[in-house]
Parts: structure tokens; sequence; C-alpha cells
């Protein structure tokens, strides 16, 4: 099946009971013949396949750009050895010729393969816009040259094009089943992925609202999310003062000019569907109204298809961000913003759900942590700790694992956490003497 068009479909979670894998995932293989053979592969399988096209895709276009650059350097060595003719020079010519040759490499970046799959990769700016920033950097003084410069050359090496990132709908089940009070949440997401599938659209989640108490997980969620989404994460705290700026970056009449969050997300990133948490966003200091207003064009598709950094008068598309945004009192959001968002109410979740929220806390925090053998076995420490916003429960979990690893242990022990903490349950709160 090596030149054969390979399309993923994720089958539903009780049809992989059925047929006794963990998970399936359904190709639409195109045989040579425009005729469509869908087959059931092992979830493992079909990701090999699709890795190996993107291997395929990757030395294509490095292939690609590695010509191009090639023959630039080619032509400007001829031209730097060129005789002068008198009373002439070479610069307009040679200075005429670059500009060609920008065209010939975008033009490469453009004529690349994009992979046999239409939803793997996603252009998030046009080569038009490269060769015009190309341009305006001979008008800049010298530092902003030189560090515009390198953000040309990282736009070069990259191209235009960036990877869609693939939801995992094994990662989806498992977390809504470690954050039960966040089902409905995901249940809604994956929703939008058959939606998305069946359209053979690339991926777009409309804005996603959480409201509820503090220390209740929702920012966790959000991370929890953007991992099952395979997408990179930004979060940006709004709790504090910003500027209109943080999205699409300063007015070029400030000497201190930098470009935007989205910008650095996008093109300079590697993926067109990143997730961008807006946490507390109810909490936007509303005298200034600069960072809400620019929310109100990046929330909505049509407009977020033409973006323009600022800064470096650059148009791109954001319009597969993914947004979620948590608040603890969405009254305090300004109607025509709180509409842009689809709204889930989050419950404090019941004893049981505490449990194994903390568990998961717990666990995803000693992975994240990077530390290498360490167990995520929580031996039940998570009784001790279920009562605790999620923030305290990974502050808690690294300093226990700081003290274990002193002891010389790789797992977590009722000891690692602070007396504080143990004797401050009740022994009367229960059969086994805890609340949980």
């Amino acid at each position: 099946m090596k030149n054969n068009h390979l399309k993923h479909q994720t089958v539903d979670p009780a049809s992989d009971l059925a047929h006794g894998f963990k998970a399936l995932e359904r190709l639409s293989v195109l045989d040579g013949q425009d005729r469509s053979v869908e087959l059931l592969v092992p979830h493992h399988l079909a990701e090999a396949l699709f890795a190996e096209e993107l291997a395929k895709y990757e030395r294509d276009r490095q292939e690609a750009q590695k010509a191009a650059k090639l023959e630039l350097d080619r032509r400007e060595k001829t031209f730097a050895k060129a005789p002068e003719e008198p009373g002439k020079t070479n610069a307009p010519v040679i200075q005429g010729d670059r500009a060609s040759n920008q065209k010939a490499i975008w033009a490469a970046h453009s004529a690349t393969p994009h992979g046999s799959r239409r939803d793997q990769k996603y252009p998030v700016f046009q080569p038009d816009e490269g060769l015009a920033l190309h341009q305006r950097m001979g008008r800049y003084n010298k530092e902003d040259r030189e560090r515009y410069q390198l953000i040309y050359d990282q736009m070069l090496d990259s191209g235009q094009l960036r990877l869609i990132a693939r939801p995992s709908s094994a990662a989806l089940r498992e977390l809504a089943l470690s954050q039960p009070h966040m089902a409905a949440v995901v249940e809604f997401v994956r929703d939008q992925i058959v939606l998305a599938q069946r359209a053979r659209k690339p991926l777009r989640l409309p804005p996603v609202l959480l409201v509820g108490e503090p220390g209740i997980g929702k920012t966790h969620f959000a991370q929890g999310l953007a991992k099952a989404l395979s997408a990179p994460l930004s979060i940006q705290r709004l709790d504090s003062d910003l500027t209109g700026a943080l999205f699409l970056g300063s007015d070029r009449k400030w000497g201190n000019t930098q470009h935007g969050l989205l910008f650095e997300l996008l093109v300079l990133g590697k993926a067109a569907n990143p997730v961008v948490v807006l946490d507390e966003i109810d909490k936007i200091n509303r005298t200034t109204h600069k960072v809400q207003s620019s929310l109100y064009s990046l929330l909505e598709p049509v407009s977020a298809r033409q973006l323009r950094d600022i800064s470096l008068e650059f148009e791109f598309d954001a319009s597969l961000v993914t947004w979620i945004a948590t608040a603890n009192d969405a009254t305090r959001l300004d109607d025509p913003l709180r509409s842009r968002f689809k709204e889930f109410h989050i419950q404090v979740p019941n004893a049981q759900q505490c449990l194994v929220l903390a568990r998961e806390v717990i666990r995803a925090t000693i992975r994240d942590t990077g530390v290498r053998g360490f167990s995520v076995e929580t031996s039940r420490l998570e009784r001790y700790v279920a009562h605790l916003p999620a923030r305290h429960i990974q502050q808690l979990t690294r300093e226990a694992m700081a003290r274990a690893l002193r002891s010389g242990r790789t797992s977590l022990q009722r000891q690692d956490l602070p007396p504080a903490l143990l004797d401050s349950h009740p022994s009367r709160a229960g059969a086994n003497g805890y609340l949980h």
C-alpha cells in the first residue's frame, strides 16, 4: 500500500469491542483505479501507516527546499564572479535576481506534495505574504532587519503548510473516565470530530467556555484535552494586566515592537490547530477592553482566516485554533463575547469523582515531571488530597516525589505527604477513617 491514499476515521467504541481490538481505525484506501475500499485495522497499524506517510512528505519537502536553496546559492555565486561593465554595477541585477529566487523558493514550497491525506497539512499563510515580508525588510533599521531575517529564515525552512494534529479516540475515552465531571465536554468534542470526519474537513472545535467554582479542575482538564487532541498548548492567564498586543503583536511605531502569540504558534509553530487556553477570562481588565476586543475577531472562524499581525504586517489563517476559556462567573463577560462560546457549567465533583480526579492529577503530574522509572501508581494517596484543588494536588505531588527520590525510592508512599495533611483527616469520617 505504499502509493495508496489513506483516510482515517475512528470507529465507534462499541464496534471496537465487537471486533476484539482495543481501538480500530477505518482506512479509506484508493487502489490506484479511483476505487475506494474501506479496511478496519488495529489502531497501532493505522498510526504506523500514517507515520510512514508523514515521513515521506517530510522527505519530499526537504528535498524540494534543498534544491531551491542550492539553486539560489549557485546564482548568487555566478553573479558575484561576473565582471562589471564600465559605468555599471551588478547590484540592481543581483537584487532583482534575489527577489526572483525568493519567489522560486516559495514556489517550490507550494509545489511540494501535500501528502495523500487531504486533512494532513493546512496552509496557515500564503507564499505572497512571505515574499512581501522579505521585501519590507529592506526599509527596516539594522536591528529590526536582523531580527526579522531570523523569522523569515524560519518561515522559509517550514514553508506555509502546518501539520493538523489528529485527536486520539482512545485518549478522549480515557479523559472522560479520568475526569467524569467533564464527560459532557468530552462528548461534545467527540461529536465535532465525527462531523469533521464525515465532511472530510479539518477539525475545528467551536470555542468552549468552562464555568464553575475555583479548584474543580477546569484548567487541568483543558491541558488533558490538548493532549488528547495531540495539539500544542498555550495557557494565557487573563487575571493580570495585558495589552492588546498579546495575540496580534504591537504597533511598529513602538521601538520594542513584537509579534503576537498567534503568529508564534502558527507561522513559527508546527501545527495549524494548537489549543489556546484563556484562563479566568472573567477577570479581564474591563478598563482597557483591548484584549477583549481582539477576541471578537479571533473567535469567529470567518474573520480568523484573515488575521494580521500588526508588528510584522503579516496576514495568516488562525481559523483552526481551538479556544478553551475558563471562568468562575460567566455573567461578568460581555454578551457579545460570551455568545461566541459553547458554554458548559461544570458541577462540583462528588466524593467518588473527586477520588478519580485526584488519582489522575497525581499520575499526570508524575508523568509530566519526566523522571524516568518513577511509578505512576498512587498507592491510594488520592484519598488524602481529593478535597484539594487540582493545582494544589500537583504541587503536593511534586514535593512528595522529591521526598521519595531523596529516600532512594521511585514510588510514592504515605510518609511522602506533609504530616499536617495526614493529620487533618478526621478519624470519624467513615469506617476506614477517611473522608472518601
